[in-house]
């Protein structure tokens, strides 16, 4: 009998322990016997809550944040195109990372020239569109000033190019140049009037180039390009090949070709501190940005 009591006593311990009701805040020991007495205060409010509470959807999430809206530029250059000259008012605008237009108008404040860029059609980095690559300078070298903004300003190497418009001293008047807008990474030299340009193209090829402005055009007067040459039998480079042309009666013909050891760089070779193409120069600039500034004008 006493085995019994035993018995059924351990299994209302168990079924006490294994309650998935759960505790209140209230409870009642009693010291004789050492039992612990649990009184669940019951809930009087019916929530009718579901198994799952929906959670809000990314898209949701998303459209819930207000839009800023976009990001508006506005650069002003004030300039004479000659010394004799009034001085004129030049100002881009630009949103977010496209550049729009272009604005000049005289001492009088009378537009002479306004342009609309395409918006979306080239794409400029973000650090560009405060200036939108806006200059004043002679780029032709024939004393009065033209006017240069930025085109694009992309791609892995970081290249860019410009709008250029000429000021036509007989017309009073700017004129588009599209071969200007062919330079990359153009950088002046009214010294010399040459306009020197260089550009990322590929890891195992690189050229440089420099322009001069005959005949109302810009034009290549010299070139030089360096290319590694794979040598896909001995599956190794076979050498650096250098070729360099100059313009002789209105063509590029070539004054120098040669294979040079694979293991030779760009400043290995005699044009590195070449008297006249001075490859070491930082005016050959490979990387568009505001450092190429300082030679626009």
């Amino acid at each position: 009998m006493k085995k019994v009591i035993v018995l059924f006593g351990l299994v209302v311990l168990i079924l006490g322990g294994c309650s998935n009701r759960l505790p209140s805040n209230k409870f009642q020991v009693n010291d004789e016997t050492e039992n612990v007495q649990l009184f669940v205060q019951e809930s009087q409010v019916d929530l009718d809550l579901p198994d799952e509470l929906p959670t809000p959807s990314q898209e949701s999430f998303i459209s819930a944040i207000p839009d800023p809206g976009p990001q508006i530029y506005q650069y002003e250059v004030r300039a004479k195109i000659h010394e004799t000259m009034p001085e004129y008012r030049f100002v881009a605008s630009g949103e977010d990372i496209f550049v729009l237009s272009l604005e000049i108008y005289d001492e009088k404040d009378n537009p002479i020239l306004s342009v609309s860029f395409d918006p979306e059609s080239y794409a400029v980095y973000p650090e560009m569109m405060d200036t939108m690559g806006l200059h004043v300078t002679d780029v032709n070298f024939d004393g009065y000033k033209d006017v240069i903004i930025l085109n694009c300003f992309h791609g892995a190497h970081s290249n860019t190019w410009y709008d250029c418009w000429l000021w036509n001293a007989a017309k009073s008047t700017f004129e588009p140049s599209k071969s200007f807008a062919q330079i990359c990474n153009p950088a002046l030299d009214s010294e010399n009037k040459r306009i020197y340009s260089t550009g990322g193209s590929g890891a195992g090829y690189h050229d440089w180039y420099i322009y001069r402005f005959i005949n109302g055009e810009f034009v290549v007067s010299n070139s030089l390009s360096f290319e590694y040459v794979y040598d896909y039998e001995a599956d190794g480079y076979a050498g650096l090949k250098i070729i360099e042309m100059a313009l002789k009666n209105g063509k590029l013909e070539t004054v120098n070709e040669e294979m040079l050891d694979p293991s030779t760089t760009v400043d290995g070779t005699k044009y590195y501190n070449d008297e006249f193409w001075q490859l070491s120069h930082p005016r050959w600039y490979g990387v568009g940005g505001h450092h190429a500034d300082q030679w626009l004008e």
